[in-house]
């Protein structure tokens, strides 16, 4: 018996260990912890408008390895996932979009940005596979040093590629975006982009 409550509390120090979490809101109407809502403004042959709007997120303090990270949460479940880079949370649906057509985005409008100091955001990690060993929170130095904004833009979307017999596009949003340099959490509590090319949902990822 001895021998198991050890086991059970050696694994558990190696665990990363939740010291608290918060609901932090970026709107002044909303008080509970709401996903991300998304809403198309408009719709024709040229383009589609759409607007993001994001009550707050959760922001929770950890440690591991005898270091100390934050992770901020949009109730989303999707993350930017490059290795030693801030991981951050975001917004991305996947676009059905005609064949052949040109496809871009441009951000219409944000709201102001709110900047919250003294946050360490936690680097994504290398992949692992199930049943062994998870990464460790490996910083990218370069990153972690960067005056520049991460991610660079406030929206983007992929190349398109071909799935079950659809076109589609990946299209990403970051409300929340980090200042490693600053230790600095840049958010916005809505974001009005403008796709060029009309399409249609196949599924989102939220």
């Amino acid at each position: 018996m001895f021998k198991k409550i050890l086991i059970a509390l050696l694994i558990l120090a190696f665990l990363p260990a939740t010291i608290n979490a918060q609901w932090i809101s970026l709107d002044s109407k909303s008080t509970s912890n709401t996903p991300p809502k998304v809403s198309i403004l408009s719709d024709d042959n040229n383009s589609t408008v759409i607007k993001v709007e994001i009550s707050g997120f959760d922001l929770s303090r950890f440690s591991s390895d005898g270091k100390s990270f934050h992770s901020a949460d949009l109730l989303t479940d999707i993350f930017t996932t490059k290795p030693g880079y801030p991981e951050l949370p975001h917004i991305a649906k996947v676009l059905a979009i005609p064949d052949n057509a040109s496809i871009s985005v441009e951000v219409l409008e944000t709201s102001k940005v709110q900047t919250f100091k003294n946050i360490h955001i936690q680097p994504a990690r290398e992949s692992w596979i199930e049943g062994e060993a998870e990464t460790s929170y490996d910083e990218n130095t370069n990153a972690y040093k960067s005056s520049a904004i991460f991610p660079e833009e406030y929206a983007s979307i992929e190349k398109p590629s071909v799935f079950r017999d659809f076109r589609i596009a990946r299209l990403s949003v970051f409300p929340i975006r980090y200042l490693a340099s600053k230790n600095e959490i840049q958010a916005i509590s809505s974001i009005t982009i403008q796709e060029d090319t009309p399409f249609r949902y196949i599924y989102s990822i939220n």
